[in-house]
């Protein structure tokens, strides 16, 4: 008898596997794309749960800067308005126009023709 090197399979016979393999492939053909989507949903949920985490350690914070920037907005308005009247002061002290009121109100001084009146309480 001669033998002859080539296998089986190249000769056009198909390989049997065992019956364990071929019931294991049949009973849950799923499994290996299940495991997959599981240990995919189970990082997303990690991750989510960790960004989650980090946003409520952040509220604190978040609140703190918020308070001091409406404090340093008070500050600013005031500081608006102190800096409108102190332009206002500015223009009227230099202003040549209103030289003679800026007198008038800093030293009592009345122009020649002008009459100084004094209100007194009757009793």
């Amino acid at each position: 008898m001669a033998t002859t090197s080539t296998p089986n399979h190249r000769l056009g016979f198909k390989r049997s596997r065992p019956a364990r393999v071929r019931r294991a492939r049949r009973a849950n053909p799923l499994l290996g794309i299940t495991i997959e989507t599981s240990v995919k949903l189970t990082v997303n949920l990690l991750l989510s749960a960790l960004a989650g985490v980090s946003l409520l350690k952040m509220v604190p914070d978040y609140l703190t800067q918020q308070k001091q920037l409406t404090e340093i907005n008070t500050q600013v308005q005031q500081a608006e308005a102190r800096v409108k009247q102190l332009q206002t002061d500015f223009s009227l002290y230099f202003d040549p126009a209103q030289e003679s009121v800026s007198l008038q109100n800093s030293a009592h001084y009345i122009k020649p023709y002008q009459r100084r009146i004094i209100w007194a309480n009757p009793r």
